[in-house]
């Protein structure tokens, strides 16, 4: 794909295609529209690449917020802030 040519960014992402080279492409971090021109092949490859890029955000975020709580999860033990009745399963009171 084409970067953004009001903010330089690589993920752009293809809105129409008219099948005859012609492409609508949008920034999702400016927002712009714009024209430009790739073939079928262009696109699947930039489509593969996104699909890529936003796993590889996925999982670091994943990893990001796990080894967080790990750490919290560590130090509230080491505190003795958590006991057994912390994992006791709630009772509900009648209405």
């Amino acid at each position: 794909m084409q970067p953004c040519p009001n903010c330089a960014s690589e993920l752009t992402e293809a809105l129409r295609w008219d099948g005859h080279g012609r492409v609508r492409l949008r920034c999702p971090e400016c927002e712009s529209c714009f024209e430009g021109s790739a073939s079928a092949r262009e696109l699947e490859s930039g489509r593969l690449r996104a699909r890529e890029v936003l796993i590889a955000a996925y999982e670091a975020s994943v990893t990001e917020g796990m080894t967080l709580l790990a750490d919290r999860m560590t130090e509230a033990l080491a505190r003795d802030l958590i006991g057994a009745d912390d994992f006791r399963p709630s009772r509900r009171r009648a209405a």
